[in-house]
């Protein structure tokens, strides 16, 4: 089973939604310094890195107290980079920097503030315990965005994506799962020289609505400050 977690903070510097997202401010604090204060805290994380393009995530990552060797290079800074292929760009660093083996990378987004140090403790225990290739957090999926609510719209005219009986009793539709960001990423070394982490077992890490808020636009960080006074 592994046995050393290392983190993965990913912070490009570009955002449509909101500039300079990843610093933005929540409760006080960067989304970033949320971020890091549930990896400095937690002891079954090793090291981590932050990923980043800009300068100032940059500094202000490493005033925080973060690692940040490098900054990350342009080609995996674009609006198409994938997570993969920016995780596949620190194992290399990581090949060359430590002497023992990772077993594991955990990737943790700064758009996701609120999930709790709690939870990815309780994330990783669920991992060694299943021993999957990847565990991702998700959460339900509301019965009013299920299959049998949604069309397609053309022109203002709807169209079913789904035909189903019209009334359904919501008690009896089938849950489902979504990623939430995904707040909590775990997967073994090995996911990396596949297409996506979700080939192979893939297990999921339940997580509430409240700490799956995912930032994407100005709305989100208005709707985390309230929660925010919730959890505290």
């Amino acid at each position: 089973m592994p046995k050393k977690y290392f983190a993965i903070v990913p912070a490009r510097g570009g955002s449509k939604g909101i500039p300079n997202k990843n610093i933005s401010l929540l409760g006080g604090k960067t989304l970033l310094e949320h971020t890091f204060n549930v990896i400095s805290s937690n002891p079954l994380i090793y090291d981590h890195i932050l990923s980043t393009d800009s300068g100032e995530i940059a500094d202000i990552g490493k005033n925080l107290g973060m690692n940040v060797p490098f900054l990350r290079p342009p080609e995996l800074a674009s609006d198409h980079s994938t997570a993969i292929e920016v995780c596949r760009h620190i194992d290399l660093w990581c090949e060359q920097e430590y002497d023992e083996n990772i077993d594991a990378y955990i990737y943790l987004q700064p758009t996701s503030p609120l999930r709790t140090e709690k939870q990815v403790e309780e994330a990783i225990y669920l991992f060694e315990k299943e021993d999957p290739d990847t565990l991702v957090s998700v959460t339900e999926v509301p019965h009013s965005f299920l299959s049998f609510s949604q069309y397609r719209m053309f022109k203002n005219q709807l169209e079913r994506v789904t035909v189903g009986e019209e009334g359904y009793d919501r008690f009896k539709k089938e849950r489902l799962w979504a990623r939430n960001g995904p707040a909590i990423l775990i997967f073994k070394k090995h996911q990396l020289k596949k297409e996506s982490f979700y080939n192979g077992e893939v297990i999921g890490f339940k997580m509430d609505r409240t700490t799956s808020l995912d930032i994407d636009e100005p709305l989100d960080l208005k709707i985390a400050e309230l929660f925010l006074k919730e959890l505290v």
